[in-house]
Formats: structure tokens, sequence, C-alpha cells
């Protein structure tokens, strides 16, 4: 009989997998100690969690196995969205926006003794 899992942690791992992919040179203070970079910080939560699976099963509680997906559809989601982004779709007819064309730049230094004007962020 199958009991219902209420929470958002699934999705929570999904994000987590995000970011150590996107920065995974990042460096975290697990438990507030140790240094370590956000993607061996993700593999670490990752593999916790199988071993939890494997030790406890579906008995313990805790939703291991929404932790696990969550983390793996985070990553086929991840991988899906920049091959879409890649191939400029977007819905769009035609392909989306070209390519080397942005519409926003982002001022990260514009202060007055810079030299060489403002530097932009793209």
């Amino acid at each position: 009989m199958g009991v219902p899992v209420i929470g958002a942690s699934g999705a929570i791992y999904g994000l987590l997998l995000a970011y150590g992919i996107i920065f995974g040179e990042r460096v975290i203070y697990f438990m507030a100690l140790f240094p370590i970079k956000a993607r061996y910080f993700v593999m670490l939560l990752g593999l916790i969690e199988l071993f939890n699976l494997m030790n406890n099963g579906l008995t313990s509680g805790v939703a291991n196995l929404c932790h696990l997906g969550g983390l793996i559809v985070g990553y086929v989601y991840l991988v899906v969205w920049s091959k879409i982004r890649r191939s400029g779709g977007g819905g769009k007819k035609g392909g989306g926006r070209k390519p080397g064309r942005r519409k926003l730049r982002l001022v990260v230094d514009n202060e007055a003794d810079s030299d060489g004007g403002p530097r932009y962020w793209n």
C-alpha cells in the first residue's frame, strides 16, 4: 500500500543539481567548516540520499527516492533546456532571436574613476 508524499524537497534537489552544474567551481562551506566545491557538494548529497535509500528502503519515512528523482529530473531538464537554447528555439517561427544580438546589457562597474568606460556583463 502506498503512502502519499508531500513536500518540495525533490524540486529543491533539482535546483541543487542545476546550481552544481552551472556554478560548480564555487566554494561552499559544508557544515560551516569544510570548504568544498559546489559540484562535489551536490554529488555528496546525492550519494548520501542513495545510501539512505539502500539502507532504509522505502520504509524510513523520508522520501529518498523523491530526492533522487529530483536530481535526475533536474539533470534531464537542464540538458534539454540547454539544447533548446543552443538551437535558438523559443516558440517563435524562424528559430527565435538571432544569436549574438542581445537587447539587454547589465552594467557591472560604472564608477567615474574606472579607466576605459563602463564594463558590461553579457
